[in-house]
């Protein structure tokens, strides 16, 4: 996914609660526009929390696609 003239990058929180232990994890992470060293792509063999981390973001992503698609749509109307 590629998303163009954002605005609102800055930090963020996710949460989630391991059921079996009750066990609460908070990732915080901050957003930025990639530098093209970083479009690379690599990769990683990721554990629990790296699954949830990598979640994170692409809900995340989704979210920011989804608010910005709108606000495109509603300028041009």
């Amino acid at each position: 996914m590629q998303l163009e003239n954002l605005v609102d990058l800055g930090n963020y929180t996710c949460e989630a609660t391991n059921r079996q232990t009750g066990a609460v994890y908070h990732a915080k992470y901050h957003v930025t526009q990639a530098s093209p060293s970083e479009e690379e792509e690599t990769t990683y063999q990721i554990g629990w929390l790296g699954q949830f981390l990598l979640c994170c973001l692409k809900i995340l992503l989704v979210h920011l696609y989804l608010v910005y698609s709108a606000h495109f749509q509603t300028e041009k109307a």
